[in-house]
Parts: C-alpha cells; structure tokens; sequence
C-alpha cells in the first residue's frame, strides 16, 4: 500500500524499531474496513494490519494496538471504526467519530467526520471542560502521539511497558528559552483547553535521537527532555540548562 498521511510516522519507528516500519507493496489485506471513514484514519488502520503491529498488552491480557503501546495504556480502537458511530455536538456545530480514551477515562479523543475531509481535525474532551480542539489533523495527532511516548517508555518483558527516564524542567517565561529553541527543529505543535486553561504544546528535535516538549503558557511552561537513552537525555538536559536566559 501506498503510505500519503503516515510517511513520517514510519520514520520515527525506524528509529527504536520496536514495531516493523518496512511495508510489503504485494500485502493483501484481508480484514474489512468502512470506506466511507476519512482517508488518513483509513490508511491508519490498514497500517496495523500491511504491517502486522500487533503487541501483547500483559496489563489488559490482550493485543493493543500500536497507539496503546505509545501511551500510558490509554485504549484506542483505531482498527474497529464507522460512521456508524458517529455523533454531533451542536456547541461546536460538528459531527464526531470517537477513537480513543485515557485509562481512567479522564479525556476522550474524537476526529471530526464529514463527507471529503480526508485528515480531519481531532478534539479532546476532558470531561468538565467538554469537547476542544486538539489537533489540527489526524495524522498531526498520530504523530505527537509516538513522538511523546516513544522515548518516554522502557521495554519490559512480555511487551510490558513503564515510563522510563526523562528530564522536567520549570520556566517563568518563554522567553527565557525562546533562543535556544530557534537552534531545533520545530515539530508538530497544540492549542489545547485543559480544565478550563488555554496551553500550548510545541515539539521540538535537536536529533531524531533527542527531543524536547514544552508545554503550558507563556509565563508558566515546563519543559520535558527526552533522549533515545539515559546517557543522551541526560546530556542534553544538561545542554538545554546550560542555554537558559535566566538559571
């Protein structure tokens, strides 16, 4: 199959290579699909199965799917959809296809649905708050999904995942770091509403090995540091201290 939404996902899965990125042109697939779903959530699902990701989740003694695996076993059901399920808010004046929700159900995640629109937005709804943006398409979603987990978490036996090592740091003001980051390369960013607060998640990579996650308002943000390992995350933590405006 030819990959259009998810190229760059592929990518990012090379790097760890916990789950094939390698695609099989000559592949039949064999399970049925709702063809009437968006294209970029259709290519997704057919992604699980041209590339066999499949992974025993030893907590829910099930197989999950590739998006719980990059989560905190949070539950997605990305290969099991239609339009059949879907729902209109009328605050929003949109119709919306759930997906997937955190493992407490604490927020639930949704795609618009709508006749031609091929990536649709994604909306978060964290319960007091109600439905929100979240993700200006599917395949942005995706992407920051394994881009925010896939150094966060170590291999364990059996599949089983913890949240490995990173590093956290606590800004006053943006513009303490806002230098630094114009050396990284910009990745995919949110506007999201959190309880009631506007945030913003901007992504960054120095690397395809080191990445950096800034997260809250502009007088309020935290910064989360990750590395492919203990030595290089802790590396650049070090470096990003070290470019701090105000220490």
């Amino acid at each position: 199959m030819k990959v259009k939404y998810h190229s760059r996902i592929l990518e990012m899965l090379a790097v760890d290579k916990r789950f094939n990125h390698k695609l099989d042109s000559n592949k039949k697939l064999e399970l049925e699909y709702d063809e009437r779903l968006p294209a970029a959530v259709l290519e997704w699902a057919k992604l699980h199965e041209a590339l066999q990701w499949k992974w025993r989740n030893s907590w829910m003694n099930q197989d999950g799917e590739i998006l719980e695996y990059y989560s905190n076993n949070d539950h997605f059901w990305l290969t099991d959809l239609s339009i059949s399920n879907a729902f209109t808010i009328p605050s929003l004046n949109k119709t919306l296809i759930e997906f997937g929700q955190e493992n407490q159900g604490n927020f639930k995640l949704a795609f618009e649905y709508q006749t031609g629109l091929d990536n649709p937005q994604v909306y978060i709804n964290d319960i007091p708050t109600g439905w929100n943006l979240y993700a200006r398409s599917f395949s942005d979603f995706v992407f920051t999904q394994i881009f925010d987990w896939q150094f966060r978490l170590e291999n364990l036996p059996e599949w089983e995942t913890e949240i490995g090592y990173y590093e956290m740091l606590d800004i006053k003001n943006i513009d303490d770091i806002e230098i630094y980051l114009r050396h990284l390369r910009p990745e995919v960013s949110n506007e999201y509403t959190w309880m009631g607060d506007e945030n913003r998640m901007r992504r960054y990579s120095k690397s395809d090995y080191e990445r950096l996650i800034l997260y809250g308002t502009d007088d309020d943000c935290s910064l989360e540091i990750f590395g492919a390992d203990k030595m290089t995350t802790r590396n650049f933590f070090e470096e990003v201290k070290r470019n701090l405006r105000n220490k």
